[in-house]
């Protein structure tokens, strides 16, 4: 039988299931064909501006859109254009101009905005689209509950998606986004019920990746350790679950089969940014430091604002050393907790840093945060303690120091 490894080496930099995970598994099943064709469009736009500048580019678009009307690729060039310039509000004004039937543009426009960070504009663009179109989009309801579980408003997708017509009480993505909100709103149990039914209506890759951590989450490895079993014999070339395997493996303490997982991944699917910052974080925690660099440095290429690459490229920083190496991992350790802002190994880390450097006040208020995210409650209050005795802040320092256990109440 599977049994979590509980020495606390997981939950110090292993926090797999926040909330930022499940806005990642939100939108897996988003054509990965249209991503390319914004970013082929995208590229093209940011060429052109690099040699003829803001103003000529604009002139142009605007010229094209006069002479040949809003086609696609005119609109989607508008859309990179205004998000290079920082205006997401003129992509949004960007719906009034297609065709009431042009769903597909639409649902691109939305991409565009919700890659570029700007997920509030992208739903305002598809409520205004569905506000001049009669009859009811699944297509565009279930695009705008992706955005609200990406942006965690959990309930506000679980409202849309309650909201859909009765033909659509059997749609499996419906149970699937369901399932999503409910573990981002922590309740893992209702949400592996959705996923199981989805699961009997379609078998997904995705569906099975979610199910297999919700179990892990409920800590239930064996089950889950079956579940992805199931899952690659059927689809044994997705990637995807080799990495999820590999989270079961990795945290049951067995990194020699989660090793393999992750490498049988990559190699799979080579751009798998996810299983490269896994392969990299097994490096370092065994202590592998000649595979640890190079593999951290593809993590980080491929994924440049998720939360534990970061981390790891920020610790890679630390060990390398040189000129202003704390300053520059201070700046990734920063990003891991924008981009996931209950990471408290990232809270930590920073707070460390300011440490080392004299800075008190601001290791202070780096482990204040840390300690709200409730992990590593003793480490946490241990290391506030140090920096209230710093500040000479006696009182404050025991009152940590007791939360520890180290003396007695």
């Amino acid at each position: 039988m599977m049994k979590r490894r509980t020495d606390g080496c997981i939950p110090v930099i292993g926090q797999a299931l926040c909330w930022l995970t499940w806005a990642f598994l939100a939108t897996a099943l988003w054509s990965a064909d249209e991503n390319a064709l914004n970013e082929d469009l995208g590229e093209k736009i940011r060429k052109r501006v690099a040699a003829q500048g803001f103003e000529r580019v604009e002139e142009e678009l605007n010229l094209a859109l006069k002479a040949d009307g809003p086609g696609r690729e005119i609109i989607e060039s508008l859309a990179h254009f205004y998000l290079m310039g920082k205006s997401p509000d003129r992509v949004v004004l960007l719906a009034s101009r297609i065709a009431d039937d042009a769903e597909g543009l639409a649902l691109r426009l939305a991409s565009i905005l919700a890659r570029g960070g700007f997920r509030k504009q992208a739903d305002e663009l598809l409520v205004l689209f569905l506000s001049r179109r009669r009859g009811f989009s699944w297509n565009l309801t279930s695009y705008r509950a992706t955005l609200f579980n990406q942006a965690g408003r959990h309930d506000r997708a679980i409202a849309l998606l309650k909201d859909t017509p009765r033909a659509l009480a059997n749609e499996p993505r419906r149970h699937y986004l369901m399932g999503i909100a409910y573990r981002g709103l922590g309740r893992p149990a209702t949400a592996l019920d959705h996923i199981r039914t989805a699961l009997e209506l379609e078998s997904h890759p995705d569906y099975v990746f979610t199910q297999g951590l919700l179990l892990l989450s409920l800590d239930r490895p064996g089950q889950a350790d079956h579940v992805f079993r199931q899952g690659r014999e059927r689809f044994p070339q997705s990637a995807q679950l080799h990495f999820g395997h590999a989270r079961v493996y990795s945290a049951v303490g067995d990194f020699y089969r989660a090793k393999a997982l992750l490498k049988r991944a990559v190699e799979l699917e080579p751009g798998h940014g996810k299983s490269h910052t896994f392969l990299a974080r097994m490096f370092y925690l065994v202590g592998d430091w000649d595979s640890f660099p190079a593999a951290i440095a593809k993590a980080i290429e491929l994924e440049p604002t998720y939360y534990l690459a970061c981390y790891y490229y920020g610790q890679l920083l630390l060990m390398n050393g040189g000129d202003g190496h704390q300053e520059k991992a201070l700046e990734f350790f920063r990003r891991s907790v924008r981009s996931n802002r209950n990471f408290t190994a990232g809270y930590i880390a920073s707070g460390q840093i300011m440490a080392d450097q004299g800075s008190w006040k601001e290791a202070l208020d780096y482990y204040r945060r840390a300690a709200e995210t409730g992990s590593q409650g003793h480490r946490v209050h241990y290391l506030m303690a140090q920096a209230y005795r710093a500040l000479g802040q006696v009182e404050e320092a025991e009152r940590s120091l007791k939360k520890t256990g180290l003396i007695l109440p």
